[in-house]
């Protein structure tokens, strides 16, 4: 139960982290000044600063924050969020949820890769055939067979069974 708990609290980390690293670089790319990139709220665990940016991880560590010059008030800042042309800004608001699109996707890639000789993705393999199944006996199904087509249809992943 405890192990559970920390591996969802890991999972959410890394969500929260890939998204605000999107607002992150996005805004860094587009000259726009970052005060702080944080994981968690509360008190401050850890933290450094580094140019113009504190990185830091906080006590609570259910969300994140990419906090930019300007981006909850007016600043005289040039370089502040607010002074952005629209389309910059659109675009910095845009990137987490694109990074957090980008990341499963990759995820998704690396689960579904290509296996076998002949590519494919995640197939059905047969672990173990019921003896009692006539059906399965007659059409000459073995332990170890790999379903790859069913009336000419591709398997591509076991739910296409369904």
């Amino acid at each position: 139960m405890i192990v559970n708990v920390i591996l969802a609290i890991l999972v959410l980390s890394v969500i929260i982290i890939v998204h605000e690293f999107g607002h992150f670089i996005v805004a860094k790319a587009n000259g726009v000044t970052v005060l702080e990139f944080a994981l968690g709220f509360g008190p401050k665990l850890i933290h450094f600063k580094k140019g113009e940016t504190v990185y830091s991880i906080k006590l609570l560590p259910f969300g994140g924050a990419c906090m930019m010059e300007g981006e909850d008030g007016e600043s005289e800042n040039e370089h502040a969020f607010g002074k952005a042309k629209l389309p910059r800004r659109m675009l910095i608001v845009c990137a987490g949820a694109l990074m957090n699109f980008l990341v499963g996707f990759l995820i998704v890639l690396a689960v579904m890769r290509p296996n076998g000789p002949n590519g494919g993705y995640i197939v059905s393999t047969i672990s173990e055939v019921n003896p009692a199944s006539t059906a399965a006996a007659d059409g000459g199904l073995e332990a170890g067979d790999e379903i790859l087509k069913i009336d000419g249809y591709h398997i591509l992943v076991r739910t296409d069974f369904d």
